[in-house]
C-alpha cells in the first residue's frame, strides 16, 4: 500500500495503510467505527492503521475539503458511511470531483456503507450509482464491506498493477480454454 515504517523501537516495519472515513452524523459515524473496528482487529498485527475522519459538512469549508481530498488521493480505503436518504450535497460532490482523478493510478478501495442499511429508497440507489462511478473515476475497487482477508499490498504504481494484471492463473487460463456447453435450440 503506501509505505512501510518501524513500529516500536526493534519491532519490524509494518505495512502502513492509510484511510479515509466521511461520515454525515453521529449515527453514521457509529457504523462506520464499527467496520473500522473490524478493519483494525483483523489486520492490527500486519499493518499500521492510520485513519482520517471527516464529517460531510467539514467539506462546506474550502481548505478542511482540500485537506480532505489531499488524505483521499493518498489513502489506500476510503469508507464512505452516510444517511442513505436525500440527495448528495454539491460540497461534497465538488470533494470527490477535487480527487478521484488526481490518484495517479494509485490502488485502492472504496467501501460503501449505504448498502449495510439495507435501505432500497430511490435516494440509497442513487449514492450508491455515484459512489461506484467515484470509485471508476479513481481507479479504486468499490466494496460493500471491507474484504475479509487481504493477502498482499495493494501496488504503487501502474507498472505493477499491469504486471500483476498480464500474469496468467490457473483460474484465467481453464476460463480461456474451456470450450463453452454446445447450444441446444429448442423449437416449438
Amino acid at each position: 500500500m503506501n509505505a512501510t515504517k518501524p513500529t516500536l523501537e526493534g519491532d519490524e516495519s509494518k505495512e502502513t495503510w492509510f484511510v479515509v472515513v466521511l461520515y454525515d452524523d453521529t449515527a453514521t459515524r457509529q457504523r462506520a467505527m464499527e467496520v473500522c473496528d473490524l478493519l483494525a482487529r483483523r489486520f492490527w498485527s500486519e499493518v499500521e492503521l492510520k485513519f482520517h475522519w471527516w464529517r460531510t459538512d467539514f467539506l462546506e469549508d474550502a481548505g478542511m475539503a482540500a485537506t480532505a481530498a489531499d488524505n483521499s488521493r493518498n489513502a489506500d480505503f476510503v469508507v464512505v458511511c452516510v444517511v442513505p436518504d436525500g440527495d448528495i450535497s454539491p460540497e461534497v460532490k465538488r470533494w470527490f470531483d477535487a480527487w478521484t482523478t488526481q490518484r495517479e493510478g494509485r490502488e485502492g478501495a472504496l467501501i460503501d456503507l449505504i448498502a449495510a442499511t439495507g435501505t432500497s429508497s430511490l435516494a440509497a440507489h442513487h449514492k450508491k450509482l455515484f459512489l461506484r462511478e467515484a470509485a471508476h473515476r479513481a481507479g479504486m475497487d468499490y466494496l460493500t464491506s471491507f474484504p475479509p482477508v487481504i493477502n498482499r499490498s495493494l501496488p504503487d504504481s501502474c507498472e505493477s498493477a499491469t504486471q500483476r494484471a498480464t500474469q496468467m492463473t490457473s483460474v484465467l487460463d481453464g476460463i480461456l480454454h474451456h470450450s463453452p456447453p454446445p447450444r441446444i435450440e429448442l423449437r416449438p
